[in-house]
């Protein structure tokens, strides 16, 4: 749920106590579509927000 919500994957890490970032990807680190789709929009609108300025 956190990653649906942003969080990166380093502060889930973190708050389940994994060493690396590798055991949270392995299990926890699915990203749902809906979500890959709102990363891309958010980068790209600053990319065009830069660009437009």
């Amino acid at each position: 749920m956190a990653k649906d919500r942003t969080v990166s994957t380093e502060a889930v890490s973190r708050a389940l106590g994994h060493r690396t970032t590798r055991t949270t990807e392995l299990y926890y680190g699915r990203i749902r579509p809906q979500s890959s789709f709102a990363e891309f929009d958010q980068a790209f609108a600053a990319l065009v927000m830069c660009v437009s300025k």
